[in-house]
């Protein structure tokens, strides 16, 4: 009886699981179940191939200033590397500086040839000894390839501004990180590194360390020389800088830097307004097509210059090799206390000579210099437009001159240049490259590390306060005046 009901209980299980299998619940929880889990390997597949592409496509940039987006000059100076580079972070586990390290992504993803590798200075703490005997900081890059080396350091990418810190208590931090490590990628692929002599004697400021850096950082060789007492031969240089002279050059030097010129040479000139007459190197300049206009240059459109200040000019940027991509960037220069360029109307023909910086029809050139009582136009003063820019050059005979020629040494001004968020450095870069014929300026790209200033012309500025001022306010009075009318009238 016993087995009779033991076997009874266990035909009665099978039908009951029987019946839970072939269940409409169980069913759907078996589906339930298997949709979850190969919705998870789906996921998972997914996430494993978001993660193989290239952080620019996966991250996004949300910085105010837009920190870590490199511009197409650095994307193209990336894609051109053509050897295996390898930038090496210095820093501990966990201390990585976010910025320089999703800046980093955004190379290694447009070429594989580069590849970043973090360096744990307690762990390794001899790697860096290889490079250096000094103590790198925190987060500095030890970029390799090539059979060469180059050492970004951290200060180099972060500069701290502290002018308004001990009266404010307020600092500016701004970041280069990308026109250094950009600079380090051109220099670890080129064979050669071009010449530049600086020439002196003549009054000449030294270029400041700004400058210095700007133009080494074109990954080029730079050297002071004096052509009356130095034995250098400038025809070694691959270009000259004559950088704002006071005084005249002697005849001898004028027939040298000419010879060198003619023999395929090229010469960056920047000059001032000055009250002692410079007839041999502004003959110079005459016999490649352009003429020094005396007198400082007032502005009379305020669209031409900064608010309220006419003599702080804001030329156009004209058509041209050297200004296409800052054309296309919408890039502001500003020049105070410029002198004005003419193009003369006979030149020979293997001359051309193209504006790079023109002001507008309304400026004028007070030829009163710094001894001007006026800002205003006055009887004896000359009358616009003018260049404060042009680009020379000259194929003659299978030689290739190239000159360009800016009328205002506040172009390399710092404080003039952060006014136009760094176009002026951006403008004299680009002109660098198009003289040196390599195909990519490395170009300025500091950018601050909070809010960026806003530029606004003069009458963006006047349309603006009225728009804020008057127009918006007096919309609320008539639209609430309507409301309240019909109001009453119900």
């Amino acid at each position: 009886m016993e087995l009779k009901e033991a076997g009874t209980m266990k035909f009665n299980l099978k039908e009951q699981a029987k019946k839970v299998f072939e269940s409409r619940s169980f069913r759907a929880g078996t589906y339930s179940v298997l949709s979850c889990i190969v919705l998870g390997i789906i996921l998972i597949v997914i996430n494993l191939l978001v993660n193989r592409l290239p952080a620019g496509m996966t991250e996004y940039d949300i910085t105010n200033t837009q920190l870590f987006t490199i511009s197409e000059e650095s994307k193209e100076i990336a894609a051109a590397v053509d050897t295996d580079i390898t930038a090496y972070l210095v820093v501990e586990t966990g201390g990585e500086n976010n910025t320089i390290v999703e800046l980093l992504k955004r190379y290694t993803a447009i070429n594989d040839k580069i590849q970043v590798q973090y360096v744990d200075p307690a762990v390794y703490i001899d790697f860096t000894k290889q490079y250096t005997e000094e103590q790198l900081e925190e987060n500095s890059l030890i970029m390799v390839g090539n059979g060469r080396y180059r050492i970004v350091n951290y200060s180099d990418m972060f500069q701290f501004d502290l002018t308004d810190y001990y009266t404010s208590g307020t600092y500016i931090t701004t970041f280069n990180g990308e026109g250094m490590i950009s600079s380090a990628l051109d220099y670890l692929c080129k064979d050669e590194l071009p010449l530049i002599y600086s020439l002196s004697g003549h009054g000449e400021p030294e270029l400041s360390d700004t400058w210095v850096n700007y133009i080494k950082g074109q990954n080029t060789e730079l050297e002071t020389v004096n052509l009356l007492t130095s034995e250098a031969d400038i025809t070694k240089a691959d270009c000259i800088i004559i950088n704002a002279p006071t005084a005249d050059y002697t005849n001898g030097e004028i027939e040298t830097i000419r010879k060198y010129l003619e023999d395929g040479g090229r010469m960056m000139l920047i000059t001032d307004w000055v009250s002692e007459e410079q007839p041999n190197l502004m003959g110079l300049m005459e016999y490649y097509g352009c003429e020094y206009v005396d007198g400082i240059v007032i502005e009379g459109n305020a669209n031409y210059c900064l608010s309220g200040y006419p003599h702080y000019l804001v030329p156009d940027l004209m058509p041209g090799e050297i200004t296409e991509k800052l054309i296309a960037k919408r890039t502001l220069v500003c020049t105070p206390a410029a002198h004005g360029i003419r193009l003369l109307d006979e030149t020979r023909s293997t001359l051309v000579c193209t504006p790079i910086l023109n002001t507008s029809a309304d400026a004028y050139a007070k030829v009163a210099g710094f001894e001007m009582a006026t800002l205003d136009k006055e009887e004896g003063d000359i009358d616009g437009p003018f260049s404060l820019g042009v680009a020379i050059s000259e194929d003659y005979f299978g030689t290739n001159t190239k000159i360009v020629w800016f009328s205002a040494s506040t172009l390399l001004d710092p404080e003039f240049d952060a006014n136009v968020a760094g176009g002026n450095s951006n403008l004299v870069l680009s002109a660098f490259s198009w003289m040196l014929d390599t195909d990519t300026a490395i170009l300025s790209f500091t950018k601050n590390v909070g809010i960026e200033a806003l530029i606004v012309p003069s009458t963006h500025k006047t349309a603006l306060s009225v728009l804020f001022a008057v127009v918006i306010p007096l919309s609320f009075l008539v639209v609430g005046f309507i409301v309240w009318l019909r109001r009453r009238k119900k």
